[in-house]
Parts: structure tokens; sequence; C-alpha cells
């Protein structure tokens, strides 16, 4: 049984380091992570903030930057750059939410 699991993790690991070394997936996912990071309030929807602020997906995410880090600081550091960035905007649509005001509106 144990031998299984190994395999998958082995297989996982594989597939992972090839995708943060293949220099054009590195590339399309720093896009993507940039991209998130200067619109993130235009794709927050009541459902993420739900699954934001569930603690598991919380520990997923900075399990995943740790992962992450092995293979390439710069998609880590955008990761938490992600992180912060998305707790921050829960925190204030929750705020807004608390104390029945609606957000400022932005130009």
């Amino acid at each position: 049984m144990f031998e299984n699991i190994y395999d998958i993790i082995t297989n996982i690991d594989q597939n992972v380091s090839f995708i943060f070394t293949n220099n054009i997936s590195t590339i399309i996912i720093k896009l993507i992570l940039i991209y998130y990071c200067l619109h993130i309030n235009k794709l927050i929807t009541p459902e993420l903030v739900v699954l934001y602020d569930n603690i598991f997906f919380k520990i997923l995410i900075l399990c995943l930057i740790y992962y992450s880090s092995f293979y390439n600081i710069s998609i880590a550091a955008l990761l938490t750059i992600a992180f912060i960035i998305s707790n921050y905007n829960i925190n204030n649509i929750k705020l807004y939410d608390t104390l029945n005001i609606s957000p400022p509106k932005k130009k």
C-alpha cells in the first residue's frame, strides 16, 4: 500500500517539477498571477469570499507557496503577494458587509 502512495507522490512531484522548470509554463504562471494581483477586486465573488475565509483553504495556499519555493522563488513570491492582497480585500469586503455600508467607488 505504501509503495502505491510513494509512486503517486513521486509521479506528482515529477509533473510539478516539469511545470516549474519549463520556461514557457513559468512565464504563463507569472502572467496569470500578476493579472490576478492587479484585478483582484473584479474577480472576487461572494462564493470566493466564503472559500477564502476557510482556514483549510488558507493552509492549502500556504503549503502551495512553500512547495513552489523549492522550484521557483519568483512564483512563490508572486503567490505570497497574491495571498496577502486577497486576504486584505476579503477582510475589507467582510468589514463593509458587517458595517452595512457600500465600498467606495473606484475611478
